[in-house]
């Protein structure tokens, strides 16, 4: 019975996992030397997309939030800015992209681009489904509290590309429970009402 339940859940959570990534934001970001500009386009857009250019010091130049599913392109004239490093950054539902850009005085170059995974919640009546991909492989906490702050579950997973959880919460008493899923890049959460 516990194979059973245990494999409907993994196919449950991979269905869930594949429905979310499929939506997720497709971008390009391009660089014009001459011209000193970025031209960026969001070709699908996941719900509550925020953009945003920054300078070294994580000053925001530029922010917006792309929520329609229509495309969004915008060109950013950097000639009136100083020369040196920016960031560009876009913080999707269950992705964070990040660009490294350098100004210099011959012109705008892209010299790195990051990209990681939130955590997906799944919620299926009683059943919270965690789903991570973990490229890099650190470590990765998964807590669930109380209403009033009291640890119930507690588990660390290490050396890992994927983490899966599937959390119970068909026992518990009535009330507000918090999951937190931490990893190298932040903490995530969920918060459910039973």
């Amino acid at each position: 019975m516990k194979k059973v339940l245990r494999f409907t859940a993994m196919v449950a959570l991979m269905l869930c996992t594949t429905a979310v990534m499929a939506d997720e934001m497709k971008e390009n970001l391009k660089a014009t030397k001459n011209a000193k500009s970025l031209i960026f386009e969001l070709s699908e857009v996941s719900n509550n997309t925020n953009i945003q250019f920054m300078d070294s010091d994580s000053h925001v130049i530029y922010s917006s939030y792309a929520s329609s599913k229509k495309a969004f392109r915008k060109k950013f004239d950097l000639s009136n800015l100083e020369e040196g490093l920016y960031t560009f950054k876009l913080d999707g539902e269950i992705k964070t992209i990040t660009y490294t850009i350098i100004l210099e005085k011959e012109g705008v170059t892209i010299i790195d681009k990051s990209e990681y995974t939130k955590p997906v919640f799944t919620q299926r009546g009683n059943i919270v489904l965690v789903n991570l991909l973990n490229s890099s492989k650190d470590g990765v906490s998964i807590n669930v509290y109380d209403s009033s702050d009291r640890l119930l579950f507690t588990e660390e997973v290490s050396n890992s590309l994927t983490v899966e959880k599937a959390i119970d919460f068909g026992t518990a008493f009535e009330g507000e429970y918090t999951v937190i899923v931490k990893d190298v890049h932040g903490s995530y959460s969920k918060t459910i009402k039973k």
